[in-house]
């Protein structure tokens, strides 16, 4: 154990106790051990613990990847107040600096980060999750990335390590081509005459209206569940009318529908 990590007994306590000089004054916890061994495992658990509290005080060390994590989502914060950024975006980055980048690179000082310490992130990542898509892995890539750029823009780095290349499997979605599409269109139509139920819902026009409204704007079908009224506009310009989509919060743009002259 560390010279400045002690355990101890006292009269009043069945346990042993730790102590530990640290930042110029002591701190002493019980450890609820009887047995030595298992106390001397407290102790240093103890002590990793105190150590990595330090590493963590942005104000103390500076340079850490934790404290440039802290900027980056404040930073990004910010951004999403003033309407730059969705916050969407925001929140995947905290959920994976806070479950997989933080436990790995926290304590790291910025400097010291090289394309090895990068690649063992990614190995270690893949061995504990390895149903992870490459995309998946790409976009904790970029996650980092964004910490260290951070630190660049605040004098703290110079330039930013190579980082490794995640090779994508060429794996396009499926779609229907126009046969089969013809067939589900129709299917749709024909079966809403029919008054059937699927699983105690109606299968109505609304569908088959559905499908062909899906089919010809073009809007991700997660965004399109949240279309109101106040999302489309009728354009009516220079003998042109025409319907104008915004779908709210979207990676979508503006979609324009059924133009005609």
């Amino acid at each position: 154990m560390p010279n400045a990590l002690k355990i101890y007994r006292i009269q009043a306590s069945p346990f042993w106790q730790v102590r530990l000089f640290v930042d110029r004054r002591l701190k002493r916890k019980t450890t609820g051990c009887t047995d030595r061994r298992d106390a001397i495992a407290f102790a240093k658990n103890f002590y990793d613990s105190v150590r990595l509290a330090q590493r963590l005080d942005g104000g103390a060390h500076p340079d850490t990847v934790y404290a440039f994590a802290k900027h980056l989502v404040s930073r990004q914060n910010a951004m999403v107040v003033r309407g730059e950024r969705d916050g969407r975006i925001n929140t995947e980055d905290e959920k994976k600096l806070k479950k997989d980048i933080l436990p790995f690179f926290a304590t790291k000082g910025v400097s010291s980060i090289t394309a090895a310490d990068i690649q063992d992130y990614i190995d270690k990542l893949t061995s504990s999750r390895p149903g992870l898509s490459p995309s998946t892995l790409s976009k904790h890539v970029v996650v980092i990335r964004k910490v260290l750029n951070e630190a660049r823009k605040r004098g703290l780095l110079s330039s930013l390590p190579p980082f490794p290349t995640i090779s994508r499997k060429d794996n396009p979605r499926s779609y229907f081509d126009e046969s089969e599409y013809k067939t589900l269109r129709d299917t749709t139509k024909r079966l809403a005459s029919e008054n059937i139920k699927v699983r105690y819902v109606p299968l109505t026009d609304e569908l088959y209206d559905f499908i062909i409204f899906a089919t010809n704007v073009f809007v991700r079908l997660s965004d399109l569940k949240l279309l109101q009224h106040k999302h489309v506009q009728v354009i009516k310009e220079k003998g042109v009318k025409y319907l104008l989509i915004t779908p709210p919060e979207s990676k979508t743009d503006q979609r324009v529908l059924s133009q005609k002259t």
